[in-house]
């Protein structure tokens, strides 16, 4: 795989940090794009990430994705989705 974009979030808590609950706030968001590690909310940055991206991979993706919405304004169609949350989920048989 080539041009992966990894993402992690950290809100705060409200309803358990819902997107949809506007007192929660992003806190610090990291992004790992192919061996980059980078940590920036800055908006400009994130869009060009997501322009680059074949593959995003996430933990609880429509989590990650919801605050990616709301935050960065990112409407791009993911084409090529990892959701590790689910893939344990399958592989442990839950």
């Amino acid at each position: 795989m080539k041009n992966v974009l990894v993402n992690d979030h950290e809100t705060t808590t409200w309803s358990k940090g819902s997107p949809y609950d506007h007192r929660n706030w992003l806190v610090t968001s990291g992004w790992l794009f192919n061996d980059e590690y980078i940590e920036t909310t800055d908006p400009k940055i994130v869009r060009e990430l997501f322009d680059a991206a074949e593959w995003y991979v996430a933990f609880n993706a429509k989590f990650e994705l919801a605050w990616n919405r709301r935050h960065y304004k990112i409407r791009k169609p993911i084409i090529n989705l990892w959701d590790v949350q689910i893939v344990h989920v399958i592989i442990t048989c839950q």
